[in-house]
């Protein structure tokens, strides 16, 4: 019956301790949140002082660059893996 108890004991502690974990990181996550949605409002408000059509080529340009910078290292890396060969 004292052995029982002990592992039970000890079971509990691991929950209490995982418990402890989950709600530090659920903290973590509200706060993230809580900083996404003020950069969401921060993005609505440049979205209309300059105009949804300039927002939206104003993205696409930086997607586009973003997407030749990628492809750029990528071929950087490409290289380097052929001549180690």
């Amino acid at each position: 019956l004292k052995s029982r108890f002990e592992r039970l004991q000890i079971a509990y502690d691991r929950e209490v301790s995982k418990n402890g974990s989950l709600s530090a990181r659920i903290y973590e996550v509200c706060a993230e949140r809580d900083s996404l949605k003020g950069q969401v409002r921060d993005y609505e408000r440049v979205r209309r002082a300059i105009g949804p059509e300039q927002a939206d080529r104003i993205l696409e340009a930086a997607y586009q660059q973003e997407q030749v910078e990628k492809e750029r290292k990528w071929g950087a890396r490409s290289k380097m893996r052929i001549g180690a060969r």
